[in-house]
C-alpha cells in the first residue's frame, strides 16, 4: 500500500463538523471551553448581586430564608456545575471512521487529531467501507524500518525480516500496539513472513502448553487483543509440502492432515508451508495447501466482535523449539481497527 506524503487538515473548507467537537490545529471554538466563560460570568454576576442585596436590604432573622440564602445557594450550583464541566472525560478520541463519517470523500492518508499524526484508510478493506484507523505497520523491504524491539533482524538470502533472538527452547518474543483508546469491534491485517528448518504448525512436542494461549501453542504468529489475551488470529507455518508423519506435522487445513489446533483459535487462522514462497500471502500454495489458501479475505484476515473495545493489538512470534531447529521471520504486517 503507498504511504501518502501529504497529511490531511480534516475540517478545511467544510461546513460538517464531527460530533460538535474541534480537530487539532484548526480555529473552530471550543464548546467546552465557551461554557467555561459563560458559567464564571454568571458566577460574577450573581456574587456581585448578593453582595447589593446583602447592603441595601433590611437584616432578618435566621429562622427565614432570605434573598442572600437563596443566592448563596445558586452560587453553589454553579459552582458545582463547573466543576462537573472542568472535570468532562466522556469524550471519545477521534478516530478514522469519525472523519470518513463527517468528511467522507476524504482520501487515504495521515490525518492530524487527538494530538497525534494517524493513518486512516478510506478505501474499502476486508468487505466493509472505508474510515479504518491503522494501529501497526511494518515493511521490512524499506531500508528505513527497523524491528521492533526484542525482534532481530535476518538479512538471510538478501531479505530483510524480523526473528525471535535465539533460543534453546520454546519461546515467544511480542510487540503490543496501543488502540489511543479508539472503540473499535472490527479487525483487519495481514502479514507476510518465511520459515526456517522444520517449523510444524500447530503440532508440539510438548504437548503440555498446547492448549494455552499464553505460552508458544504455535510455529508462527499469534495476534490477541488486551490482557487477559483474546485471540483474533493465528498465522501457522509448517515445513511439510507432503503428507508427512501420518499427516501429524502438515497444516490442519491440508487435505489428510491429522493436526489438531487449541479449540481457541477455531478456523481464525492462517497456515502454509514453502521455503521459498513467502508464508500467508496466498500465493504459490501447494496442491495439498488449496483449502489453505481458499479465504475470500487473502492475504488480510478479519474479525467482527459484538462489543466495541480500546484494548490493544499484541503481536507474538513464537516456535515450539529451540532457533536451531525451527525459526518463523516476519517481513511485513499492517493492522488496521474500526
Amino acid at each position: 500500500m503507498p504511504e501518502p506524503v501529504q497529511r490531511q487538515n480534516i475540517a478545511e473548507n467544510d461546513d460538517e463538523v464531527l460530533n460538535d467537537l474541534p480537530i487539532d490545529g484548526e480555529d473552530e471554538p471550543n464548546p467546552i471551553i465557551g461554557s467555561h466563560y459563560v458559567l464564571v460570568a454568571v458566577v460574577f454576576l450573581v456574587i456581585a448581586l448578593t453582595i447589593a442585596l446583602a447592603i441595601g436590604r433590611p437584616m432578618y432573622t435566621r429562622d427565614s430564608p432570605t434573598e442572600l440564602d437563596r443566592l448563596s445557594s445558586k452560587i453553589e450550583e454553579l459552582e458545582n456545575k463547573i466543576d462537573l464541566i472542568l472535570k468532562k472525560e466522556d469524550i471519545s478520541p477521534l478516530s478514522c471512521k469519525d472523519v470518513k463519517t463527517a468528511h467522507p470523500n476524504r482520501p487515504t492518508g495521515y490525518y492530524d487529531t487527538n494530538g497525534h499524526a494517524m493513518y486512516c484508510n478510506m478505501d474499502q478493506l476486508c468487505g466493509s467501507g472505508g474510515g479504518w484507523t491503522r494501529v501497526a505497520y511494518l515493511d521490512m523491504s524499506d531500508a528505513t524500518q527497523n524491528c521492533p524491539p526484542g525482534f532481530m533482524l535476518d538479512t538471510t538470502g538478501g531479505t530483510r525480516a524480523c526473528g525471535k533472538p535465539p533460543s534453546t527452547s520454546g519461546s515467544c518474543v511480542s510487540v503490543k500496539f496501543q488502540s489511543n483508546n479508539i472503540q473499535y469491534s472490527k479487525v483487519c491485517g495481514k502479514l507476510e513472513g518465511h520459515k526456517k528448518g522444520t517449523p510444524d504448525a500447530f503440532f508440539r512436542f510438548d504437548d503440555e502448553y498446547s492448549n494455552d494461549i499464553d505460552t508458544y501453542y504455535i510455529d508462527g504468529v499469534s495476534i490477541t487483543r488486551g490482557s487477559p489475551r483474546q485471540h483474533v488470529w493465528s498465522f501457522a507455518a509448517s515445513s511439510a509440502t507432503t503428507l508427512h508423519g501420518g499427516g501429524i506435522f502438515n497444516c490442519r487445513c491440508v487435505q489428510g492432515s491429522t493436526q489438531q489446533h487449541p479449540k481457541f483459535v477455531g478456523d481464525n487462522y492462517y497456515c502454509e508451508s514453502g521455503d521459498d514462497d513467502p508464508l500467508w500471502d496466498g500465493q504459490g500454495c501447494s496442491k495439498l495447501e488449496v483449502d489453505c489458501c481458499s479465504s475470500p479475505y487473502l492475504p488480510w484476515f478479519y474479525r467482527q466482535y459484538n462489543a466495541s473495545t480500546t484494548n490493544y493489538i499484541e503481536l507474538r512470534l513464537c516456535t515450539d523449539q529451540s532457533t536451531g531447529d525451527e525459526e518463523v521471520f516476519v517481513r511485513r504486517y499492517e493492522i488496521y481497527v474500526m
